[in-house]
This record gives C-alpha cells, sequence and structure tokens, in this order.
C-alpha cells in the first residue's frame, strides 16, 4: 500500500471506520477463523473491512487480546504461514512486532485463511524518529533467506492486482495504459544497480504500520508485503508525502536522522525517483480497487488515475502537491494534511 489508506493488522486503516460488531457473514467467518485457531470470538470487534477482515478480540482465552486477520479472497495459504513463520521469527530475535497467537498459524475461514497475533493494545502511531529506528533495526538483521521471502518485485503483485479489477471500474483501454506504466516502472527498478546484498525490507513503511504499545515501546506491524531486496525500497514511503503532498519535511528529516540515510540524495536521488511512480502507482490501485466495494470512491479514484498520468506533466490541475482523499466522497482532507500527526 501507499500513503494513503494502508491497513496494519493491529490499527484501523488511515481513514479509520469506527469498530463494531460483527454481523452476517463476518460472524461466520471469525467463528470459523477461532474455532480453528483456538481463540474465543466473544466481544469481537471489526477494525477493517477492506480486502482484509481484520477484528480484535478482546477475551480470547489467552494471557491478553489478540488481532485475528482473515486474509483477502486469493492469498494463499503459503503466503499467509510465510507472514506468520517471518513474525515469529522476528520475535525470537527481539525485533519489536507483533507476535503470532493461537493454537496454529494459519487456518481455514471458510474459503479464506485466518491467522492471529497477540494484541498490542489500542496505541498511537510511532513517532518519525521511532519510525527510523524501527527501520534501522529490521535492516541490520541478517537475511532469513530460509523463510522463502520472495525478492522484491513491486510490479508483480500491482500488475496482479489492476488484472482483477472488473471492467466496470478500469476499462480495457485504462487498464492497458496503467498497466504498462506500472511494467515500466517494474523495468526500471529491476535495471537499477542495487548496493549490497538483498536484505529483509518490510515493503510498506509507514506510520499506520506501526503501534506505540502498552508497555511504551514502538512497534513495527503487518508483513503482508516483507520481501528480500534493497534497502531503499523501504525508504522511500516516508519521504514521497513530502512531495505528493506538501507534508511537513521536518517529520521527515527526523526520520531520516533516526535511520542515518536519506534516500532523495543517495545516488543524486536517482533512487528515490524510479521508486516514486512505483509508490504513486500504489495509490491509484489502491483507490481502484476501494470503488469496487463502494461505488463513491469513484471520483477519488479518477482524480488520483490523472495525477499519475500527469505527473512531471505541465498541468496544474494535476501538479504537486496532490489533494489526494481520505474520503471516498470529497477531496477537502488531502492525505498529506489528514495524516500530518500521524505519518
Amino acid at each position: 500500500m501507499s500513503a494513503a489508506h494502508a491497513t496494519s493488522d493491529q490499527r484501523p486503516p488511515t481513514n479509520p471506520q469506527p469498530a463494531s460488531r460483527p454481523s452476517g457473514p463476518e460472524t461466520v467467518l471469525l467463528a470459523a477463523a477461532c474455532a480453528g485457531l483456538g481463540l474465543r470470538p466473544d466481544g469481537a470487534e471489526i477494525l477493517c473491512r477492506r480486502r482484509n477482515l481484520v477484528a480484535r478480540l478482546p477475551a480470547t482465552g489467552l494471557p491478553g487480546p489478540a488481532v485475528v486477520k482473515i486474509h483477502d479472497l486469493g492469498t494463499a495459504r503459503a503466503d499467509v504461514a510465510r507472514q506468520a513463520d517471518l513474525a515469529r521469527w522476528l520475535t525470537d530475535r527481539g525485533f519489536p512486532t507483533a507476535a503470532p497467537a493461537g493454537r496454529h498459524l494459519v487456518v481455514a475461514a471458510g474459503d479464506r485463511w485466518a491467522s492471529a497475533v497477540r494484541d498490542l493494545g489500542p496505541g498511537e502511531p510511532a513517532t518519525h524518529t521511532q519510525l527510523g529506528m524501527l527501520i534501522r533495526k529490521l535492516h541490520a538483521l541478517p537475511a532469513p533467506t530460509h523463510l522463502g521471502l520472495p525478492l522484491s518485485d513491486p510490479a508483480a503483485s500491482l500488475l496482479s492486482r489492476v488484472t482483477r479489477l472488473p471492467d466496470a471500474v478500469l476499462p480495457p483501454d485504462e487498464r492497458a495504459w496503467l498497466r504498462e506504466q506500472i511494467a515500466a516502472a517494474g523495468t526500471q527498478f529491476d535495471a537499477v544497480g542495487w548496493r549490497g546484498r538483498p536484505g529483509l525490507v518490510h515493503g510498506d513503511v509507514h506510520l499506520p504500520n506501526t503501534i506505540v504499545a502498552r508497555d511504551g515501546s514502538p512497534y513495527l506491524l503487518d508483513w503482508e508485503t516483507a520481501a528480500l531486496g534493497p534497502a531503499a525500497a523501504d525508504l522511500v514511503f516516508p519521504a514521497w508525502p513530502v512531495d505528493a503532498f506538501g507534508y511537513n519535511s521536518s517529520s521527515y528529516r527526523d526520520f531520516c536522522e533516526a535511520y542515518g540515510a536519506d534516500v532523495t540524495t543517495t545516488d543524486g536521488g536517482h533512487l528515490y525517483r524510479v521508486l516514486t511512480r512505483m509508490t504513486a502507482a500504489v495509490g491509484v490501485v489502491i483507490a481502484l480497487e476501494e470503488t469496487t466495494r463502494d461505488p463513491a470512491w469513484r471520483i477519488e479514484a479518477t482524480y488520483r488515475l490523472s495525477c499519475f498520468r500527469h505527473q512531471g506533466g505541465d498541468d496544474p490541475a494535476f501538479a504537486y502537491p496532490w489533494r489526494w482523499s481520505i474520503s471516498p466522497t470529497t477531496a477537502s482532507t488531502p492525505v498529506g494534511a489528514a495524516t500530518s500527526g500521524r505519518r
């Protein structure tokens, strides 16, 4: 995901939905997931209804609460297991992330797969300084090559998501153009002479994927996009909103100071320019996917697609800073402003 609307396993999305009780099919899915995981669904609260169904379980039968995640339809069991294995590997090495919870790492929930982690509480996101320290610590770990993590290929998963969008949301001509742009960005990514061996990268580095837990420590969450790849691939997410949305650069400087590098100046900014086009494409695809669930997102998705089409052009209507919205119906609350205290 990108600067907008990312959803972690622990927190509501950037434009939070109020926590609510499960109903209808959600109740059935949660019951199946909890039965397999050995958790109690009593008092479950839905935190997110998007690609994944995420719920907090306050009374699990464990020493503490948990967060259960029922993964998007079509997600392979092996992918869910890999995320859980990585979380366990990280916690075994003292890295601050949510530990797996439940009797098994992965269980069936209807025709989907479910997993659970320990609930770290409804705390606030980390600061930029804390985020920089977390990513520095992550990148210092040895690459867990035995876990079967994929090599970083940002274009591949994005192209697959574009393919699954219905014609009513993305007409064939627009789909062909978007796929061409993403593929070209992927070719650029592959052609860069990345320094050093591939290391562990999170793949979705921004504040909604962090939490300051009950013990006061910051934690990094949500390993869906983890891969083996260049460290720079993790650094574009904190940097890009400064340009794209006019976000306050002082917070990004805090991140750079804590991490120890600034991707926008590395190699004259070439790495950053390669990475930002892919990052923008992710934000476009997210809005298009939201439109399949809520037609009110169509205006926002159309605007984002136009921004992407005219990126670097002379049309002032789509020049930086973009006014991407975190609301499906208006552009009155741009991402850069709405997340200024959270990114």
